[in-house]
């Protein structure tokens, strides 16, 4: 998230913005996805990803409301991964579990939706897909990561049905990879 760029378009100083972005996380409105980074200090210096508690103040504030969000566009994709990253972290706050969750982005624009660090346990690289059916296509930004994080483990998630690994990357419907992080009861 840029607050820089927001502040240029809405015309006040980024350090209104910033405020207006600490009230929504303080007031639990919404709160940021920091970029997954070993050393504190490059993390510190990369973009953040805002996400708020519910979609729906999203597209309220967007003025979108009686806007349908119909499967296949940008809009359900972001909405799903919205709604995975949100379900994620309840529920690892409801049962305790001490998990950090993070993304990743490149300079060049490669992205890994959601990083999940898990005490004692090998990260997790997740890639968030509204798709019905998965290819290698959609896992294919995560498989350089793989090699670059010692130890590290690739899932697709995705409204695909099927359970299968493609070039490493284990492809699972969403539902399913709650269980496999432990995120159910």
């Amino acid at each position: 998230m840029n607050l820089s760029a927001i502040a240029r378009d809405v015309g006040v100083d980024d350090k209104t913005v910033r405020k207006y972005f600490q009230i929504l996380e303080d007031t639990l409105l919404g709160f940021y996805l920091e970029p997954f980074s070993r050393s504190v200090r490059k993390r510190q210096l990369q973009a953040s990803k805002f996400y708020f508690f519910d979609l729906g103040v999203q597209k309220s504030l967007e003025r979108s409301l009686r806007q349908e969000i119909v499967p296949g566009t940008f809009a359900y994709g972001r909405a799903f991964e919205h709604f995975i990253v949100l379900e994620m972290m309840l529920l690892n706050d409801a049962f305790r579990l001490d998990y950090r969750f993070s993304h990743l982005r490149t300079k060049d624009g490669v992205e890994v939706d959601l990083i999940v660090e898990r005490p004692g346990k090998p990260p997790v690289l997740r890639e968030i897909k509204s798709a019905n059916r998965t290819t290698r296509h959609d896992s294919r930004h995560l498989v350089p990561f793989l090699a670059d994080i010692p130890g590290a483990v690739g899932y697709c998630l995705s409204l695909d049905p099927l359970d299968r690994e493609i070039d490493g990357i284990r492809h699972l419907p969403w539902r399913k990879a709650f269980d496999v992080l432990g995120l159910t009861a």
